[in-house]
């Protein structure tokens, strides 16, 4: 009787285990996120008005990235294999934003 105690307790920490990774993955996108988004605030005098459009959806973009992260804090205890899978797309969407932002940069 003892043993599926064990097995519990060991899925239960792993479980956990999931879960604390993943927090720590997200927080770090929001990271990544915020410091887009002050170089894009920071640089947003610079940007010239030809590129006026660009910088436009590149500010829409953004936004999008950020509701989407703040949509998956909650979503972490129920579905954790589609949390982590938007994650990875979400750091996809992140390094297309900042080569976005590098080339706005540059223009």
């Amino acid at each position: 009787m003892k043993a599926p105690r064990i097995a519990k307790k060991r899925n239960v920490i792993k479980i956990l285990a999931d879960t604390n990774a993943l927090k720590a993955r997200l927080n770090q996108l929001k990271r990544r996120t915020f410091e887009l988004q002050k170089t894009f605030e920071g640089n947003f005098p610079k940007y010239p008005s030809s590129k006026f459009e660009d910088v436009r959806e590149f500010n829409i973009k953004l936004i999008n990235l950020k509701a989407r992260l703040n949509h998956l804090t909650p979503m972490l205890t129920r579905n954790r294999k589609k949390v982590s899978e938007r994650i990875v797309f979400l750091s996809k969407d992140i390094q297309n934003l900042q080569e976005a932002n590098k080339q706005l940069s540059n223009s």
